[in-house]
């Protein structure tokens, strides 16, 4: 409402009252509000959401590390430990025997060792970025596997990104990389990086047996839990992950995320 005094000459004057409805206006404020407020509590919920599987993932990766350690390095352990007690050196050749097959132990020992340590995070991702990870996870698990996995640096990218969104990256490309040999059967593995002005992609192709990725992340047995995982890790950096398999034409996964985000410094 506006009021408004207006003379007509002399002493006496009148007012002009100007009133106008504001129902509308007012009503369309309230509803930008209240959906301004759904779109911050659903935002807060999501990140919640996924901040506990991240949490959820680590605690899987420390169980998995636990279980390696357990069922593959303690058992190693325990039969060298029975071999070494049961060796008799008044008898050479049984002895020789015995320590032809504690050599090859302990080789299989220094693997198994090499390749939980591994799959911790490597110094050459801390120090030097996810190219030389990557270049060096390659390496390190073609060694490991006797898989043939090669590593392309398409771009020469040697840019830095922030810990979490390299740490991630990372995580999800052994991943793949762990479940083409595994469960896939892959004989040969590429892993590719290049990267725009505005995005770095990452490549995960192999030739291994494929499957139905629809398919898979329906199932209720936990089969689907690392690809939900990777899918998960990838929101978390606000990156975004597609999936490419059939039954027995291989896989190829890519990982695409931002390099104008704040997660994003460039540095040589």
């Amino acid at each position: 409402m506006s009021v408004i005094p207006v003379s007509g000459g002399g002493l006496a004057q009148d007012l002009l009252i100007l009133c106008s409805d504001i129902t509308y206006r007012k009503e369309a404020l309230q509803e930008i509000e209240r959906l301004n407020q759904e779109r911050f509590d659903e935002q807060m919920r999501q990140q919640v959401l996924r901040s506990a599987q991240i949490v959820e993932a680590q605690e899987e990766e420390r169980k998995r590390i636990a279980r390696d350690m357990h069922d593959g390095i303690g058992q190693m352990l325990t039969a060298l430990k029975f071999n070494l007690d049961a060796l008799d050196l008044s008898q050479t050749e049984k002895a020789q025997a015995k320590l032809e097959k504690l050599q090859q132990l302990t080789v299989k020992l220094i693997q198994g060792v090499r390749m939980v340590t591994f799959n911790l995070t490597p110094p050459e991702l801390s120090d030097y970025g996810i190219a030389t990870g990557l270049a060096r996870m390659a390496a390190e698990l073609s060694k490991l596997t006797g898989s043939n996995i090669l590593f392309e640096n398409r771009s020469n990218f040697n840019g830095r990104l922030d810990t979490v969104v390299e740490t991630n990256l990372y995580r999800i490309t052994q991943e793949a990389v762990n479940n083409a040999v595994k469960y896939a059967q892959a004989n040969f593995i590429l892993i590719r990086i290049s990267h725009t002005e505005k995005m770095l992609s990452i490549v995960i192709d192999d030739d291994g047996k494929g499957f139905d990725p629809d398919e898979v992340e329906q199932k209720n047995d936990g089969s689907g839990m690392g690809l939900s995982f990777m899918r998960e890790r990838m929101q978390f950096i606000q990156g975004r992950m597609f999936i490419h398999s059939e039954v027995g034409e291989g896989t190829r996964i890519t990982l695409n995320v931002g390099l104008e985000s704040d997660y994003f410094f460039f540095s040589f």
